[in-house]
């Protein structure tokens, strides 16, 4: 199968058997026209494959001259012409040309039979003109069972045991194609089927190992080729789908990929690959749930979200994938309805590019098919029906509810439960239901799906009743939620009915806690460490149940809580709730030591070395950034809220800024094995007191999960370290999950060993234990060695020079990431503005402020909030339209006892003079961009508008 136009395909040989369906079904699809290029019984066709009015049939078997390729012309449809027949000048034996693509009517046929690849123009249909050939000699195939045309590469597979690599042939020239380069596969036994295709940007090839069992099962490999031309795949993953991985096609959007496993008892799976490093099934499709006797699939092929199948002696089978995880039968038409007998028969391939009106397929036997499938896209009322989830068996207790399900899409679907084989009355719905179930319900229980095209029976499932002696425990009062003053005394409890003895077993976040094992949890004093979930695991002979979470909280004054701080690593914002509308005020310090909760305002408040600004906004959310701080470091800080006559402070919190370097050797509890791995300190450099190793495989897949904690979201360079000797793995495949995606890195393990080794830079994180780094053993050499990872916060990210912000500051205001230069507050300052004047970007009453304040010859400009880590520059000029905008020589910035910062300038009655500020972010004096304020309205006591917001005029 091969073509170009919207969409590239490829063709591929099948070298297994089939059953025979009992009697065609076709549904949605019908006939056009069917050509065979000659009716001897013992020429057996191969692939079909076209572009505009040509179409190209290939022969399978049978291949001796002059049968080649069929040169069709289907213009008309209803009467497709043979024009002509391709046949190798070079050799007769050459003429196995089972598939083959077709572009810009140039026609590239492969032959499995020593021909390589023949280039052959199609111009003229009636006849054929040789323009070159690759193969050996020109660094392709001899034998070349594969080829898909992408961009201008050809990439060619031998399907030959023993080669397992595929070859990258440049076209752009078809009288003189070169070899580019090989792209050896991980499976040790021979290539079978290729496709590649755009993934966004980049450009994905998939190759089908096909696999002969044993040692070497099916799978199939995900390869970057977007650079294909000047540097080596890069492989990303793969999939290993249990042996005959015949052949694959990924959706457009390249998250699910289609794999047909072409074997006796074969089927078709649906991967979910949007991660590669770590695919998913999604779906199975078999005879048994299309209600169709066993046959073998052959090709896919995915256009837009319908998937057309080839499967042998059940034929053309096309689904709606829309819903990867719940296909729909939408159409189907059986080339091959007589006995069976042999194993090659029925619908090899299709071409479905040309337009659903024009729809191609080759049948082994009877050669080449048009068909009219536009019967798909009438709508629901015609689909047939397809078996997506299967009951399962369950074991319940008596007089439980239970529910046995199955789905099936389709059109009109029509339900019936059968019980140990007899049919049960009433029960025609997708699920099952008993509402109190008892013994006699034991018994094994399938249900058949009908419609108008047909019926499918899904499996059965046992369903076991057990029946206790007493009653299992129920909860009839849960623990409730709790807000208490600091030092108080708390009790939670709980209500339970059930059968004595009852065991109570409580929790806090989830772990049990020591001794906690009465109805009843008292808790003296609470500090804030105890702040969390706490719920209870109630359990007797009979059963178990947990109940709800109750929340337990700490009110830190009668007039403020809810204290938080969200910090990044030069930065802190401060949050709290009054219960009065007051002002907002920072004070903290480096920590001397490690406090658990909230400890009293009254002891710490004179330990304190720095204020923030004071906010004088008079509100109850309160919110306050801090600068200048030092990464990696520990501060303690109280919150003050004062009104005119009272002033709150609050008790004394802690945060610790981002910066530490976060470490998981291989012998911490957030480093996870699959498979077996040996521990051993054999080869010095390790990184702790030992490391791990796993012997590589292409079968049995082992791998080691590194889960940080992170404790601040952002972007992280990672590093791996290992120990490093000659039987180590050249290719140690390293998958890194992240915030909004995934990468895969190769590592030579054999160099660079006793050190950290980067793997990769500025990847985003979120918080928490979301992503992580998994090392696989289906690498080559003898074994791959798990020592240690390293995730360090990327510094850069709090100066950000190109308008973004970091990824905690949004966190905290939006929830997510969001357009940095959009104005969500609408204050005329977008949001990237606002990070570096240290506003809100939420709140419209949150800005930069300027003002003026003139005491004879002197004026005084001040401004708030005045912020560490930032250059505030004064501009000036003397006309408020012409002139350009000058730097200020002012002098020092000094502070005022609230946290303002003063520009102090000598004035003039003799002139006038406009002047603005600018912002920069800076690190440790290095500047980092400048942020100049937007024109705008004036804001102060004149109507001067040209001189814009901000911006202090004086005369």
């Amino acid at each position: 199968m091969s073509h170009f136009s919207n969409f590239v395909r490829a063709t591929f040989l099948s070298l297994c058997f089939g059953t025979l369906p009992t009697h065609a079904q076709n549904a949605n699809i019908t006939f056009i026209s069917q050509r065979e290029p000659n009716t001897s019984s013992s020429i057996y066709y191969g692939d079909v494959w076209g572009e505009g009015d040509i179409a190209c049939l290939g022969i399978w078997r049978g291949f001796a001259a002059p049968y080649g390729v069929g040169i069709y012309d289907i213009s008309n449809p209803a009467s497709p012409i043979l024009r002509s027949t391709y046949i190798s000048a070079i050799s007769s034996a050459d003429n196995q040309f089972e598939l083959g693509v077709v572009r810009n009517k140039i026609g590239y046929f492969g032959s499995w039979s020593g021909g390589g690849v023949h280039i052959v123009s199609l111009t003229n249909m009636a006849a054929p003109l040789f323009l070159s050939r690759i193969g050996s000699v020109g660094g392709g195939f001899d034998s070349v069972h594969t080829v898909f045309l992408e961009r201008n590469f050809l990439y060619e597979a031998a399907h030959v045991a023993g080669i397992n690599s595929v070859k990258v042939i440049d076209i752009s020239d078809p009288f003189a194609p070169f070899f580019v380069r090989d792209i050896v596969s991980t499976n040790a036994y021979k290539v079978h089927q290729i496709t590649a295709v755009k993934r966004g940007t980049n450009t994905i090839l998939y190759t089908s190992d096909f696999g002969n069992g044993g040692s070497s099962p099916g799978e199939t490999d995900f390869w970057d080729v977007s650079n294909v031309g000047a540097q080596p795949a890069q492989w990303l993953g793969k999939i290993i789908s249990g042996g005959s991985s015949h052949s694959s096609w990924p959706t457009p959007d390249g998250n699910t990929l289609v794999v047909c496993r072409e074997t006796e008892g074969g089927d078709v799976r649906l991967y979910d690959i949007s991660n590669p490093a770590v695919p998913s099934l999604q779906c199975i499709i078999s005879p048994a749930t299309m209600g169709r006797e066993a046959a073998i699939p052959h090709n896919p092929v995915v256009v837009s979200n319908l998937l057309f199948l080839s499967w042998y002696q059940n034929g053309i089978q096309i689904f709606d994938i829309s819903d990867r995880a719940r296909p729909v039968r939408i159409g189907a038409y059986d080339t091959f309805a007589g006995a069976k007998t042999e194993s090659f028969q029925g619908n090899w391939g299709v071409f479905p590019n040309l337009g659903l009106d024009k729809l191609l397929l080759s049948d082994i036997q009877s050669g080449f098919y048009i068909l009219n499938a536009t019967g798909i896209l009438t709508g629901t009322n015609n689909y047939l029906p397809l078996l997506v989830v299967q009951p399962v068996s369950t074991t319940v207790s008596n007089g439980t509810t239970v529910t046995l399900s199955a789905e099936v899409t389709g059109s009109s679907i029509k339900y019936q439960w059968r019980f140990n084989g007899v049919a049960l009355s009433g029960a025609t719905n997708s699920d099952l239901v008993f509402n109190s179930v008892r013994a006699t319900n034991s018994g094994n229980y399938f249900v058949i799906a009908t419609n108008s095209f047909g019926s499918v029976t899904s499996a059965v499932a046992s369903l076991s009743v057990t029946v206790p002696q007493g009653s299992s425990p129920t909860i009839t009062a849960q623990p409730t939620n709790t807000s208490v003053y600091a030092g108080s005394p708390v009790t939670f409890a709980v209500a339970v009915i059930g059968a004595a003895p009852l065991n109570f077993q409580w929790r806090f976040n989830g772990t049990d806690l020591l001794n906690a094992t009465n109805s009843s949890l008292a808790l003296s004093q609470v500090q804030g460490e105890k702040v969390g979930n706490y719920s209870v695991v109630v359990f007797n002979d009979y059963g178990t149940t947990t109940s709800s979470n109750a929340f337990l909280s700490i009110i830190d004054s009668p007039y403020l809580n809810n204290v938080r701080a969200t910090p990044g690593g030069r930065s802190a914002l401060i949050s709290w709730n009054s219960t009065i509308p007051s002002d907002s005020l920072v004070q903290f310090s480096i920590a001397d030591t490690i406090i658990a909760g909230a400890a009293s305002a009254a002891a710490q408040g004179a330990s304190f070395t720095s204020s923030s600004y004071i906010d004088r906004k008079i509100r109850t959310n309160h919110t306050i950034l801090l600068t200048g701080l030092a990464p990696a470091t520990r501060y303690s800080f109280q919150v003050i809220s004062s009104t005119e006559s009272n002033s709150f402070p609050s008790g004394v919190y802690q945060f610790v800024t981002a910066g530490a370097p976060i470490i998981l050797d291989d012998t911490n509890s957030a480093v996870t094995f699959t498979g077996t791995w040996t521990t051993s300190v054999n080869v010095a450099g390790f990184y702790g007191t030992n490391y791990r190793y796993a012997n590589v495989s292409s079968s049995t897949l082992r791998m080691a999960t590194f889960t940080p904690n992170i404790p601040v979201a952002g972007k992280y360079d990672v590093y791996e370290w290992h120990t490093a000797a000659t039987d180590r793995a050249v290719n140690a495949p390293f998958a890194i999950s992240y915030n909004g995606g995934s990468n895969n890195f190769l590592v030579n393990q054999q160099i660079n060993g006793g050190r950290w080794n980067l793997l990769a830079t500025n990847l985003p994180f979120s918080e928490g234990t979301t992503g992580f780094v998994r090392l696989s053993n289906n690498a080559g050499n003898s074994v791959v060695i798990a020592d240690a990872v390293q995730f360090i916060y990327v510094d850069a990210q709090e100066t950000p020079i190109d308008n973004s912000v970091p990824a905690w500051w949004e966190n905290f205001y939006f929830g997510g990431h969001v357009n940095p230069l959009a104005d969500p507050d609408g204050d005329s300052f977008t949001t990237a503005a606002e990070y570096i004047l240290g506003t809100s970007p939420i709140d419209p009453n949150s800005k930069f402020t300027l003002d003026l304040q003139a005491a004879g010859s002197a004026a005084n400009i001040t401004f708030w909030p005045f912020l560490g880590n930032r250059n505030y520059q004064l501009l000036y000029r003397s006309n408020v339209v012409d002139s350009a905008w000058q730097t200020m020589s002012p002098g020092s910035i000094n502070s005022t006892p609230y946290g303002h910062g003063i520009f102090t300038l000598p004035i003039s009655n003799a002139s006038q003079g406009f002047y603005r500020l600018a912002v920069q972010l800076t690190t440790n004096g290095i500047f980092a961009g400048k942020f100049v304020l937007s024109k705008g309205a004036s804001n102060s006591g004149f109507s001067e508008a040209a001189c814009g917001v901000n911006r202090i005029y004086v005369k």
